[in-house]
């Protein structure tokens, strides 16, 4: 079934019924989306190691000089955000200025808090937000 927004953009574009449009990202390597991708993977990783029940939506950005990872996380795990990400630029090889980006001497931004976390009462289903500040 197609949505009225699907269909509204295929009109807008000029596609017939049969047509339609497909898009996707496609960066090339050492491209900075490649490297966030590798710091959140890292940091979800590091979480479910210790805590399988982990709960992570973290993402990351880079800019030179400086890497930062933001977004809720609740786990059990006990962990040091900037040795993560730290060791995840070392891995992927950025171990010098003369490189672009060097993991000992870049500034890291950890901006993590608890997720919110939205649970189900399967016994009358009702349903429960659990916030934590």
């Amino acid at each position: 079934m197609v949505s009225t927004n699907q269909q509204e953009l295929s009109s807008t574009l000029g596609l017939k019924d049969d047509e339609f449009l497909f898009s996707s990202e496609s960066v090339t390597e050492g491209h900075p989306d490649k490297l966030c991708d590798i710091v959140s993977d890292s940091v979800l990783d590091a979480c479910l190691a210790q805590d399988p029940y982990s709960y992570v939506a973290c993402e990351a950005a880079i800019k030179a000089g400086m890497a930062m990872i933001l977004g809720e996380i609740t786990t059990k795990a006990k962990l040091d955000y900037e040795k993560v990400v730290r060791d995840a630029i070392k891995k992927v090889g950025y171990d010098d200025k003369i490189k672009g980006f060097d993991f000992k001497t870049c500034n890291v931004v950890v901006a993590i808090e608890k997720l919110n976390i939205y649970k189900n009462d399967n016994n009358n289903n009702n349903y429960y937000y659990y916030y934590y500040f």
